[in-house]
């Protein structure tokens, strides 16, 4: 019997041979072919990264072979036709810049128009370990509400999607502008019509807050540069008619993905001044307390307050200086922290500048904003490794905190718990309303759910065909309603690690990833038995309608989580420290988890393997595996575990090719 090894073998003997036809019995029967058996199924998933590593590996085996390639080309012209191509392309580039310069602008009727604001931002810290730093910073001004283009230098919720450097490089037509605002990066997530006007608009209606109180905003902000942008902070400034700063808005964001928005009525110190003097901008005060985890060296204990000026003082006629400073105190109310950030030139309007002046204004800013996470990352090192500061490590997010995206394995795993909650309330013959909140999602009409039993539709004075309603915002009303909320999207991965639901929902209580109202068990449990036997029995008539194949694949599936439910053990509570848990975190009746006589599949697998199609039945149960199999051979990490398995296979493909072509 022939053993035909495809493009690979094929590949191995050009290395050794050059590219002449080898013999047959020299191609498939040869005793080193077996070799590349490993390799060939080790490469099955025809990763392109993987090939490249195929070929490095390869000519590391054996260096001559790279003879039998350039044997084929004359250097020297390569390399010409390579310099010239670049030469030709940067010159391509220039014009296109120089053109996109001269665009016309996009009128603005705000009393202050888009404005380049170069600054320094200093931090200062003053105990358990003295240290500090600054570095420059750029922000950009924008008048909320204003959409459009500035000199090609600022663009603000722009129809077109930002662009990264390959893109606008490669891409045809008009490269954009260098610094991009887009209203999807800002307040909640995803995309609400109206950018960002109209989240400002939902965020101030959903703090209680009258929008039309504020006739002017300015927000500052670090824009996009080339699609990339790390944000640490954005100040929404609200101006009243009278052109007076009213309120202010911090939207604070961490390394994690999380962010914290916090709304400041700030009260108003004036400076004095003499006559003959230019009266200074007062200064804007306001204290609050820290719930969010911004730095890995300080807790979420104790209390921020503000010193800021009003950057358009007097009355939105100029444009800077900006001078906010942030000070982060302990519990006892003694400063740790001081972090200024203030200009160090005077304001740009990119309508006044020249193609020159824009290209030099590009040299010399273009690398800040993309330098701003290594600095923080090389400062960290040094407080960590250099001056032994103590790390404290990342909580789980609180309910008042906007918890990080989620990955697509976690998004999947909520689309079918969703489905798994509206099925439960679905089948219940009792008086249900579930109010159920998820994290992570980039849907803003997904955020909050409410499910009605079909006793409750008939009840509801608004009754609805379908059987859940779903709103933008809802505040439940705990007692009348049952409420689930997810805090994190890492509550999904956990879920899947418990036995049950049941056990999976005490579990993440303590661990601070969910949480739910006292009657929320209760209502679970009632149903959980009823459920079950519906979904075997509508699960069954499926499988008889499915192919042949199919079904077989989807058996392997169910009997791979009964061979691994073995494996498959609650994940480690996360530690959350008495001083932060004490006063957020509310006492509920304690579960007793299910005791199970041997190991099983809990009821969301059967779920899962009963109503999802089958690729995604595949990518359910190998994250299951995946997660339990980490937790034996990679400290729990599944991350660990893909590097792990990356050395394996990397060990394997240079076994093999050495074995072949020694």
């Amino acid at each position: 019997m022939m053993l035909s090894l495809g493009p690979v073998a094929t590949f191995i003997h050009i290395l050794n041979h050059g590219f002449a036809l080898p013999p047959l019995d020299e191609m498939y029967l040869s005793l080193r072919a077996f070799g590349l058996l490993p390799s060939a199924f080790l490469l099955a998933s025809r990763r392109p990264a993987e090939f490249f590593i195929l070929s490095i590996f390869a000519f590391l085996s054996k260096p001559t072979s790279i003879l039998i390639i350039t044997s084929y080309f004359n250097i020297t012209i390569v390399i010409t036709t390579i310099l010239t191509f670049i030469f030709l392309f940067s010159l391509l580039q220039l014009y296109r810049d120089t053109r996109n310069f001269q665009q016309a602008s996009t009128p603005c009727e705000f009393p202050v128009k888009p404005m380049l604001f170069p600054c320094e931002t200093v931090h200062q810290r003053m105990f358990p370990i003295k240290h500090s730093f600054a570095y420059s910073y750029l922000l950009v001004g924008i008048p909320v509400g204003w959409k459009g283009c500035v000199g090609g230098l600022i663009s603000v919720d722009s129809d077109e999607k930002p662009r990264t450097w390959c893109q606008r490089l490669f891409a045809g037509g008009s490269k954009g502008a260098w610094f991009t605002v887009d209203g999807d990066d800002y307040l909640e997530r995803g995309h609400v019509d109206g950018g960002l006007n109209g989240k400002l608009q939902r965020y101030l209606k959903g703090q209680g807050v009258d929008p039309n109180q504020y006739s002017y905003v300015y927000l500052l902000t670090a824009a996009r540069f080339l699609g990339y942008a790390f944000n640490p902070v954005s100040i929404w400034h609200l101006y009243s008619a009278s052109k007076e700063l009213k309120a202010l808005i911090l939207e604070v964001s961490n390394t994690f993905d999380e962010k914290r928005i916090y709304f400041l009525e700030a009260a108003s110190e004036a400076s004095p001044a003499k006559a003959d003097e230019t009266p200074m901008p007062p200064r804007y005060t306001g204290t609050w307390p820290k719930d969010f985890y911004v730095s890995t060296f300080n807790s979420r204990n104790g209390s921020y307050s503000l010193s800021a000026s009003d950057p358009l003082f007097p009355a939105m006629s100029q444009a800077g200086p900006i001078s906010t400073t942030i000070t982060l105190s302990n519990s006892s109310s003694i400063p740790k922290l001081v972090g200024r950030l203030y200009s160090t030139e005077m304001a740009l309007d990119p309508t006044t500048l020249g193609v020159w002046e824009k290209t030099r204004f590009i040299a010399r800013w273009w690398w800040v904003g993309l330098a701003t996470f290594p600095r923080t990352v090389k400062e960290a090192l040094r407080l960590l490794l250099g001056k032994g500061m103590p790390w404290v490590f990342r909580p789980e997010p609180r309910k008042e905190t906007m918890s990080r995206r989620a990955d697509p394995t976690e998004l999947l795993i909520e689309q079918y718990f969703r489905a798994y909650l509206q099925q439960i309330v679905a089948n219940s013959q009792e008086n249900i309303v579930l109010c159920y909140e998820t994290s992570g999602l980039l849907d803003s009409a997904l955020q909050v759910e409410v499910m009605l039993s079909p006793s409750m539709q008939l009840l509801s004075p608004s009754p609805s065909t379908s059987k859940q309603i779903t709103k933008n915002s809802l505040t439940c009303k705990r007692g009348t309603e049952a409420e689930l909320r997810v805090l994190t999207p890492l509550f999904y991965t956990r879920l899947v690690q418990y036995p049950t639901i049941i056990d999976a929902l005490e579990g993440e209580l303590q661990s601070g990833t969910v949480s739910f109202s006292s009657d929320l068990l209760t209502s679970l449990d009632l149903t959980a038995t009823l459920l079950d036997d519906k979904i075997s029995k509508k699960g069954s008539m499926r499988e008889r309608k499915r192919s042949t194949a199919t079904a077989l694949l989807s058996q392997f599936l169910f009997l791979a989580l009964n061979i691994f439910a073995n494996l498959r053990t609650p994940p480690r509570s996360i530690a959350i420290p008495v001083k932060e848990r004490s006063p957020f975190s509310p006492v509920y009746p304690t579960h007793t988890p299910k005791i199970l006589s041997k190991p099983e599949i809990n009821p969301f697998d059967i779920f899962i393997l009963n109503t999802a199609p089958f690729p995604e039945q595949k990518q359910y149960v190998k994250t299951v595996l995946r997660l339990s199999v980490a937790r034996y051979v990679a400290l729990g990490f599944v991350e660990v575990l893909d590097l792990e398995l990356f050395l394996f296979k990397m060990g394997i493909l240079w076994w093999s090719l050495r074995w072949v072509l020694m």
